[in-house]
């Protein structure tokens, strides 16, 4: 069973994950 905390956690990192993603691809795609 999930915690809640660990539902933030696993949302979190999916964001920054994405975000990282998005940062990249718009530096390579210039």
């Amino acid at each position: 069973m999930l915690t809640d905390n660990q539902v933030f956690l696993a949302l979190f990192s999916a964001l920054v994950t994405s975000i990282l993603a998005i940062r990249l691809a718009a530096t390579l795609y210039q």
